[in-house]
């Protein structure tokens, strides 16, 4: 037994000394395909791993809320009171020369604490730490000085907080830009000085981030936060454009009051005339001065009972709660993991499909094998070898071959610049603290054994239903023919020959044919992954361009008396909705007939929506559907009906009339929070929430095309190697197989042309055919599949390509294979008709 299992192994090694190359090639393979999964497996763990612990290390928030104005001390020992830990975050944004914005908090005590990648936290006044990335987009370091408003800083660290993991200046922004938006982090009295100082390009934010203790919700803080007890009195704030515009809105309510007073003070002068004048004593006139006195006990009753109806309806308390995000619907904290998660999955579903591929491949071989070691296998069956020894000798090549391809893709890809590489985009992208990149076992079980098992699984399944044959047919050495011997096709006569034979020789490797098409298939997902993320980033910056019309978006707090000239109002609200597991941002947008910054909109009424084009293909809608957005501060549903999809691929935004709008939200008939024009405004920094421009728009689609570009390469290069790859490998089998034949036919006076007709041309037909289906079906797969990879991406889904892209993804296939072709043709000039005349036996 021993001395047999001696021999079997020697077959072994002589297989892998005679075809040496094609073991080689696979398995470079097999540890390219592992050096990426790998690598995006340890890259991404590693980020998921960095990022939960710095979440508990700088005790990353539960959530967030935004207030009018800073709560009391009544107010927050009754948030303590329910054990729940509160900071106030306030910010405010400046506007620096080169264009970017730039958030200043001050540092935090206890939630979401800044993490300083270099340097320290700032101590002293008019000391600084810069976001990492801002930073190094303008060329900033340790020990250089920025202008603040009106206060020049040193900056003394550069660094990262875990509440900007996305580091965006509003939460509906669909990407990031390090050129245009940045924060930074001050002392408590330098914080205070900036805000004494003015020269801000907005009010103040007061924001409050908030953790929770065991048992309890955010729902029940929000709750507590939109009871009577938080709104806030309007002479409570001292904001001058604050009251301008409540003085506006309560003008009928004072004029209401001022009638009351002077009714009251009427009613009470001519009571007290009454008295004056003793009239009030005297029998006769005793009547009208009880009447006097009832008047004045009437009007006194009438302007209590006005007086509640005017706080009912135009109320001197107003909700002070702006903004209500829990953890999980922020889209800046932990945006990295849930981008990378993504990630894992694709590239280990990937690297099980090519590496299934390549065990297909290497099977493929192995029955080749089998079929010329024929007889000897009868012989060892004959001498008591079982197949179970034979199984695992012929599978030993393949699976050693997947394993050793996999454990050095491992290394490789677990290496720490091959990781770095691979986590560059993510690094670069996200604000990230200092990431420590670890190997765990699941990689290195994924990277090494997983290759070996498919390899042993399909091999196991091919190489024993080929040794299933019985004994005496093994040592004839017959062919396994099966329905190929027996199937029938069609005599196209003397000028069919090379047609009929080119078909008989592709039935017969049938096996090496699907190999092929197997291969260009799993190759044409590869490829056509990396154009359509090419695709969606090209077609979301030419969008932004063609359909943002307006120059300026300003979203206004504190909107003026009237309408700056050149500017059109709008009503403008932040809502949410689910899909696919992540809450997306919408815009609701109310306008004007008359608006020219968006087509005319057809939805009427309080439940109609107009969606945009790239809301309709991300929420998959169309006219006649329902969507249920939410409000997340009040925590309120509105369900609408789709009317209308208008051509708006920028972005997720719906529209209604503004009159409309402003019923369903209860304002006024005049009332508007945005203003939308073609060129800048004059509007005090006092009134403004937030400016979005058009170049900002169009920066942040190009943002996504640099970072995918990297990427793009790598897949349409590995996906060339791979076709590339397997078609020579399979095409080289079939023939081998067919050695002697063509030597036969050299000796019959067979030319070269002819002998590539009749063994190589049959394969480009089938090559070329199965393009022609292959294409469309894995775009359409593909296309399919793309909206669960970019899931957490605020945008529409556009992946269309221009026709010449099919042309070009077909031509490079065609010229693929016939440089393969051009390379077996070497193989079958160096055949030598003496080869035919070789024995059988």
């Amino acid at each position: 037994m021993v001395a047999m299992q001696r021999l079997l192994l020697r077959r072994t090694l002589r297989d892998l000394r005679s075809n040496l190359i094609r073991y080689l090639a696979l398995l470079a393979v097999v540890a390219a395909c592992m050096v990426i999964v790998t690598s995006i497996g340890v890259s991404a763990q590693s980020v998921i791993r960095g990022v939960s612990q710095t979440a508990l290390a700088t005790n990353v928030e539960d959530g967030e809320f935004s207030t009018l104005v800073p709560l009391t001390d009544a107010q927050l020992a009754k948030i303590h009171d329910r054990g729940v830990s509160l900071e106030a975050e306030p910010y405010l944004d400046f506007m620096r020369t080169d264009g970017s914005t730039l958030r200043v908090m001050a540092t935090r005590d206890s939630i979401n604490r800044v993490t300083p990648n270099s340097g320290r936290l700032p101590q002293a006044d008019d000391e600084v730490l810069i976001e990492q990335h801002y930073a190094r987009a303008h060329g900033l370091s340790l020990g250089d000085t920025l202008d603040v408003g009106e206060r020049r800083l040193a900056i003394v660290g550069i660094g990262s907080s875990s509440d900007y993991d996305m580091c965006v200046a509003n939460m509906s922004d669909a990407s990031v830009d390090h050129d245009a938006f940045g924060t930074a982090f001050v002392t408590s009295p330098t914080y205070a000085r900036l805000l004494e100082g003015g020269g801000a390009a907005k009010a103040e934010t007061c924001l409050y981030a908030y953790t929770l203790p065991a048992g309890h919700s955010s729902q029940e803080l929000r709750e507590l936060l939109k009871n009577e007890d938080f709104d806030v009195a309007i002479d409570q704030v001292s904001d001058p454009y604050f009251q301008e515009y409540v003085g506006r809105k309560l003008a009928d309510r004072r004029n209401v009051e001022d009638a009351l007073g002077r009714l009251t003070d009427g009613a009470r002068s001519l009571q007290d005339a009454l008295g004056a004048s003793g009239l009030a004593t005297r029998a006769q006139t005793r009547p009208l001065a009880q009447a006097a006195q009832g008047l004045a006990d009437g009007v006194d009753a009438f302007h209590d009972k006005v007086e509640g109806v005017l706080d009912e309806h135009l109320s001197l308390k107003i909700d002070n709660l702006t903004s209500f995000v829990e953890q999980a619907d922020n889209p800046r904290i932990k945006a990295s993991a849930s981008d990378v998660q993504i990630n894992i999955a694709v590239s280990q579903l990937a690297g099980v499909i090519v590496v299934a591929l390549i065990a297909y491949v290497v099977s493929v071989f192995v029955v080749h094998s089998i079929e010329c070691e024929s007889t000897i296998i009868g012989t060892l069956y004959a001498l008591g070898v079982s197949r179970r020894q034979l199984v695992l000798s012929y599978a030993m090549l393949p699976v050693l071959v997947c394993l050793a391809g996999g454990a050095m893709g491992t290394v490789w890809g677990s290496s720490p610049w091959m990781v770095h590489a691979l986590a560059t985009n993510t690094l670069t992208y996200y604000s990230l603290p200092p990431i420590s990149f670890e190997v765990g076992p699941w990689d290195v079980a994924f990277g090494v054994v997983m290759p070996a098992v498919m390899a042993l699984v399909v091999n196991g399944v091919l190489i024993r239903q080929k040794l299933s044959r019985p004994v005496l047919l093994l040592l004839r050495n017959e062919p396994d023919a099966g329905r190929v011997s027996t199937a029938r096709i069609r005599d196209w006569g003397s000028r069919g020959f090379v047609r009929t034979f080119s078909l008989r020789q592709l039935l017969r490797e049938r096996r090496s044919v699907s190999a092929v098409l197997a291969g260009m298939f799993v190759c044409l997902l590869i490829l056509f992954l990396a154009l359509d993320a090419d695709a969606f980033c090209e077609n979301s910056a030419q969008a932004a361009e063609r359909d943002t019309s307006f120059g300026y978006l300003y979203t206004v707090r504190y909107p003026p008396a009237t309408v700056p000239e050149g500017a059109h109002e709008a009503y403008l609200r932040s809502l949410s909705v689910s899909k696919l597991g992540y809450t997306l941002d919408v815009s609701l947008l109310g306008l004007r007939d008359d608006n020219p910054f968006f087509p005319r909109i057809a939805a009427s009424g309080e439940g109609e929506l107009s969606i945009s084009s790239a809301m309709a293909s991300k929420l998959n809608l169309s006219v006649g559907d329902s969507v249920v957005l939410t409000d997340q501060t009040q925590d309120r549903p509105y369900a609408f009906t789709v009317r209308e999809v208008v051509r708006d691929d920028a972005s997720l935004r719906c529209f209604m009339r503004i009159e409309d709008m402003r019923a369903l939200f209860g304002e006024d008939g005049d009332c508007y929070n945005a203003l939308l024009s073609d060129h800048a405004l004059n509007i005090e920094a006092g009134r403004l929430d937030g400016t979005l421009t058009r170049e900002r728009v169009i920066e942040s689609t190009v943002v996504w095309h640099e970072m995918i570009g990297p990427m793009v390469i790598l897949l349409v290069t590995l996906s060339s190697v791979i076709f590339i790859v397997v078609t020579y490998l399979m095409v080289k089998v079939t023939i081998d197989r067919a050695a002697r034949p063509i030597a036969l036919m050299k000796v019959f006076g067979y030319r070269r042309g002819e002998l590539r007709r009749l063994y190589l041309d049959g394969n480009l037909v089938v090559v070329a055919a199965g393009l022609l289906v292959l294409v469309p079906l894995c775009k359409l797969l593909i296309d399919l599949a793309y909206p669960y990879l970019v899931a957490n991406v605020g945008g529409g889904l556009d992946v269309t390509w221009p026709p010449s892209w099919y042309a070009v993804a077909y031509v490079g296939a065609l010229v693929c294979y016939l440089v393969v072709e051009a390379l077996l043709m070497r193989r079958v000039n160096r055949i030598a008709p003496t080869e035919a005349l070789q024995t059988r036996e």
